[in-house]
């Protein structure tokens, strides 16, 4: 964000007399001053909650008959209050924008309603991101560590992830959560989650081969399946299968840092 647009926001906030920023899909502009009022209702407990955690998960009707998802980012610490008002667009803009993004690109997402951020006098202090309801499921229940799994799935998945490189998207949290599937006549179907972190490469540019790769390493253990998904994934982007060797090499370092961070985190809450 340039200097002139940050002063440009902090002088805009200083005049402004509400404490939430906003902006809602204009397919849900009968449902907006609702949605604008869900952080208040979140906190009367008029929504249910689907996950507690860092940051939270809720299901809401809204008077349109229509159900969306809202996640509410944990609270911003001080410096994130500054950086989000001042300098970069904050988590919840970004997973709303980049869903528009995704969707545009043909990559199957949640549809975004909104994106809300409450304000203590000039500074955002708390996030929400709300989209239409999905019954798609993690890939985590297909992803297993044994020799018996789901080829058809796992290939499925691989052209996937394959088609979504190829059109100039990594998502920077590509694990077995934030993807999700759903099986019907026509085949199996993916979407993406969780979106505030993610970069889009020009129209006609594509990702490097090693970020590539360095990608596909969050969402498995270096298991038979996720061989064969390697196997799949590079017959789908026409790479040699001599690739194979350097997406092992970087999936075992990715595996061997993971590794050592999880015992240091677990040596410091001792």
């Amino acid at each position: 964000m340039a200097k002139t647009e940050i002063f440009r926001t902090f002088a805009s906030m200083k005049n402004s007399k509400t404490g939430l920023e906003s902006r809602v899909s204009p397919d849900y502009h009968g449902d907006a001053p609702y949605i604008r009022q869900l952080p208040q209702r979140i906190e009367l407990a008029e929504a249910e909650c689907l996950y507690k955690g860092r940051n939270n998960v809720y299901r809401m009707a809204l008077p349109s008959g229509r159900f969306v998802a809202v996640k509410e980012f944990k609270a911003l610490d001080w410096f994130h209050r500054f950086w989000y008002t001042l300098v970069e667009h904050d988590k919840a803009r970004r997973s709303y924008d980049n869903a528009l993004l995704l969707l545009r690109r043909g990559i199957a997402t949640p549809t975004p309603v909104a994106w809300l951020a409450e304000r203590r006098g000039r500074l955002k202090t708390r996030l929400y991101y709300v989209s239409a309801i999905s019954d798609a499921l993690p890939i985590a229940d297909f992803i297993t560590d044994d020799d018996i799994f789901d080829h058809a799935a796992t290939e499925a998945l691989a052209q996937f992830v394959a088609s979504l490189h190829e059109r100039g998207v990594i998502h920077r949290d590509l694990n077995n959560g934030n993807i999700r599937w759903h099986q019907d006549s026509d085949g199996y179907h993916f979407e993406l989650i969780d979106l505030n972190r993610m970069r889009f490469y020009p129209e006609g540019e594509l990702p490097p081969r090693r970020l590539c790769l360095q990608n596909l390493t969050l969402f498995s253990e270096l298991s038979a399946q996720f061989r064969h998904f390697l196997k799949c994934y590079l017959s789908a982007r026409h790479w040699p299968a001599s690739m194979m060797d350097e997406a092992l090499r970087i999936k075992e370092k990715h595996d061997r840092h993971w590794k050592r961070k999880k015992r240091w985190k677990r040596m410091c809450r001792l």
